[in-house]
Formats: C-alpha cells, sequence, structure tokens
C-alpha cells in the first residue's frame, strides 16, 4: 500500500497491509497477522472523525470507535 484509506468492516486475513508505505488501514473485525512494516496505532479524534465520515459516505453501519487504525512502521519498508 502506497497511499490512501482502506475500511475492513469484518475480519483480515494474514500480512495485513504487508510492505505499506503510506495511507492508513481501519480494521473493525481480526487479522490473522500484520504485514511487514505494519503497526497498530491509536485511533485519535481526527481519525475518528474522519473514519465517521466515510462510514456515513457510505451507508456503513458501524460505529468508528469499534475500529483499530494500522499505520506504516517506517516510511522505507526495505531498509
Amino acid at each position: 500500500m502506497v497511499g490512501g484509506e482502506i475500511v475492513v468492516v469484518g475480519d483480515a486475513g494474514r500480512e495485513l497491509g504487508d510492505y505499506m508505505i503510506r495511507g492508513t488501514i481501519y480494521l473493525r473485525g481480526e487479522c490473522k497477522s500484520l504485514g511487514h512494516n505494519t503497526k497498530y496505532d491509536k485511533l485519535v479524534g481526527e481519525d475518528l472523525s474522519r473514519l465517521n465520515s466515510l462510514l456515513e459516505k457510505y451507508s456503513i453501519e458501524a460505529k468508528a470507535d469499534e475500529f483499530k487504525k494500522i499505520v506504516p512502521l517506517s516510511k522505507n519498508p526495505f531498509g
């Protein structure tokens, strides 16, 4: 993943976000494992607002605080 946002309302498989460079994954369910260069990060107010906006825009019945945030560990996953 090199940028943007992904919203996963259910569960995900192995190596979610493998070799992620930029962007954010919002995961409501569980994943079997995180990919290389990814980590969980804390949802902050800005994330909750953005996620609520996306959920409303696409008529997804979920609450933003039910999600986990996944981001890149570093900007250089190959180093």
